[in-house]
């Protein structure tokens, strides 16, 4: 056992003397994993829609429209008359939104759209007569428009309270008669059907209750933040990177007759490749202990299940450690071998979901997705990391990792060969 570690501390010194080895074992996993993770952190925030608004009119009902727009969609922010949201909304705080600068800000994308309530908004409400509220978007019609589903919503409240009140004084009209002393009266009657069909618009007897279908999670459990994909993502590229480089250092022992030299001394094959693998698999193990670092500063939750989370990362780089001596015997020069480590990485991360959650991505590429044994630990992860799941969620992907390892280790174990 001695001897392997020798050789294994050996390998590791070599490869940490060469400052490219430290700068991609380090400080670019570390850059790339808090980009990445503050541009996901910044786009994963549930639920915020600006909806810009002008109200030239100012009155009561259009006070009162705004409350209706608020409700209809809690995920609206109604940038230029909330002031709680305006940094939020992009905008500076004391600076009026005009109609001008509200259109551009939709046909730049810094907001959803533009809705402006005219002035006699209010007035033509009270006499029950049409106005048209003009609306802006850079949306697909085919595809939705949240702000303008909420908009129509209410709208939708106002113009069947309007049509009842319309249809009550009309019939008022009709009675043998007439119902109504005076225009005055009418008016009142009017209204008062107006309300009531607000009230029951209010207090609907079958709505649709929408829910979003998705794993349980455990409520205790805070928000999962960006940096729950970044760091596992890029510890998992990083650790294939880092494994498969190893590559490079074997040939270059053999160009070197360094790797010769070691089977002449007292140690048997399988002390040597033992060794080897033990190298390889800690510099994969130093790369998550790294990356996970950093997800202990900026915060990451990593679940309640520890040992979970451990397990993943020892299989896991046991498999890419595997693939690396799968892949040796095929590699000739240190040139192929710098071009394939990084291509394969670069794919098989991008396809694992490494970059970006696969569940972003069609199905057909998630299931070639899936070929890829970042996939297999990145699932892994997500189920710990975002759904708070334990080591019986994960035991089929590392089993099925665990397999690959077995048949690419047997497969390069068989095919090592010293020069």
């Amino acid at each position: 056992m001695l001897k392997i570690i020798q050789i294994a501390l050996t390998d590791l010194r070599v490869y940490l003397s060469d400052r490219m080895n430290l700068f991609s074992l380090t400080l670019m996993p570390v850059v790339l994993a808090v980009i990445l993770g503050m541009v996901f952190n910044q786009n994963s925030t549930p639920g915020r829609i600006r909806l810009d608004v002008i109200d030239e009119d100012g009155s009561a009902t259009s006070a009162q429209f705004l409350v209706d727009l608020r409700a209809a969609n809690d995920s609206l922010r109604l940038c230029g008359v909330d002031t709680s949201v305006t940094e939020e909304c992009g905008l500076e705080v004391g600076v009026v939104l005009t109609a001008e600068a509200a259109i551009e800000r939709v046909q730049n994308d810094d907001t959803s759209a533009l809705l402006i309530i005219p002035a006699g908004f209010g007035a033509a409400q009270e006499a029950l007569t049409p106005i048209s509220l003009p609306y802006y978007s850079l949306a697909d019609m085919t595809t939705g428009d949240a702000a303008l589903t909420a908009v129509q919503a209410v709208l939708q409240r106002a113009n069947g309270a309007s049509i009842a009140a319309q249809v009550a004084a009309g019939m008022g009209d009709r009675i043998a008669g007439g119902l109504f002393a005076d225009q005055s009266a009418r008016s009142e009657f009017a209204w008062l059907a107006y309300d009531n069909a607000v009230e029951l618009w209010q207090n609907q007897s079958v709505v649709v209750e929408y829910r979003v279908a998705q794993q349980a999670v455990d409520e205790s459990k805070p928000a999962a933040s960006g940096f729950s994909q970044s760091v596992p993502g890029m510890a998992t590229m990083y650790v294939m990177i880092t494994v498969l480089g190893g590559i490079s250092l074997m040939l270059q022992e053999r160009k070197q007759w360094t790797l010769q030299r070691l089977v002449v001394m007292p140690i048997t094959r399988a002390q040597l490749l033992a060794g080897k693998i033990l190298a390889r698999f800690t510099t994969g193990i130093i790369q998550f202990a790294i990356l996970f670092a950093v997800g202990m500063v900026v915060g990451l939750d990593f679940g309640k299940n520890i040992p979970a989370l451990l397990v993943i990362m020892v299989v896991y780089t046991l498999c890419v450690t595997a693939l690396a001596f799968a892949l040796a015997p095929m590699i000739r020069t240190e040139g192929q071998a710098g071009s394939i480590i990084t291509m394969l990485s670069l794919v098989l991360a991008a396809l694992g979901g490494a970059w970006w959650p696969l569940e972003i991505v069609p199905d057909f590429m998630q299931k070639i997705g899936h070929l890829s044994p970042v996939a297999w630990a990145m699932d892994s992860f997500n189920s710990l990391l975002f759904y708070g799941g334990g080591l019986v969620e994960i035991l089929p992907n590392m089993a099925l990792l665990a397999a690959v390892t077995v048949v690419l280790f047997v497969i390069g174990i068989a095919r090592f060969k010293v020069e």
